[in-house]
């Protein structure tokens, strides 16, 4: 069983290496080069379907509309801490350069232009009540980058990450959007 495991885990990671750490997500669909020549791409209702048929489909229609394989920043914050747990697992040269060039990936995707370290999607995003512009910082990819960084530093026994995942506490105070529900309840946005 744990020969099993580990094929399986050894044949996971080299299928990911070998697609570039890129592939689709769920909500994709609005990167179709299709869909952005159309006049669809300005109405709500239509990026919302488009999005839902993607993501709801049992044929992967990507490929036919246009939707490259991508790379994105919560794969990586996600890809970056397996690696740091085959580190902590098995403490080779190898396994620290796989976890070290994730994380420098990862710091490289970081968003520019806000208080701090801050990441979003590679794509644009409807939901029923708001549209999230491709590159829009979230809390959810930056939340699991935040992970990532923090791990480093403890299972690395560095400190060089923790500075750089500190500056994401700066984002999530000023730049990201907040409202108080009480004198001791914050609400923050996604």
């Amino acid at each position: 069983m744990l020969a099993n495991l580990i094929k399986a885990h050894r044949d996971l990671w080299k299928y990911c290496r070998a697609e570039g750490l890129a592939g689709y997500d769920p909500y994709d669909g609005l990167n179709s080069r299709l869909f952005q020549a159309t006049p669809l791409k300005n109405s709500r209702a239509a990026r919302l379907a488009w999005t839902q048929f993607h993501k709801r489909s049992p044929i992967n229609f990507r490929s036919l509309v246009g939707i490259p394989r991508e790379r994105n920043a919560k794969a990586i914050g996600l890809f970056a801490l397996a690696a740091l747990a085959d580190f902590r697992r098995q403490p080779t040269k190898e396994n620290e350069i796989e976890a070290r060039e994730l994380l420098d990936d990862l710091i490289w995707m970081s968003l520019k232009g806000f208080k701090g370290a801050c990441w979003g999607y590679n794509f644009d995003w409807q939901s029923r009540s708001f549209f999230v512009p491709r590159g829009t910082p979230t809390i959810v990819p930056t939340a699991f980058a935040a992970r990532a960084l923090c791990e480093a530093a403890d299972v690395l026994s560095r400190d060089e990450y923790l500075p750089f995942a500190r500056t994401i506490c700066d984002f999530i105070l000023n730049d990201l959007n907040r409202s108080e529900e009480t004198s001791d309840e914050v609400c923050f946005s996604y």
